[in-house]
């Protein structure tokens, strides 16, 4: 399924998987930046 279909269909869709060290530090990164995102959860 495409990325926006899977967003119409379930109002969410996976973007990225990795390492969720990684992950929380790109979001300190936007947070510091003044940037949001959703909360990152573990799958």
């Amino acid at each position: 399924m495409g990325f926006n279909k899977k967003v119409d269909k379930t109002g969410s869709a996976e973007l990225w998987r990795g390492n969720l060290e990684q992950a929380e530090l790109y979001h300190e990164q936007l947070v510091s930046k003044g940037l949001t995102m959703a909360p990152i959860e573990k799958i």
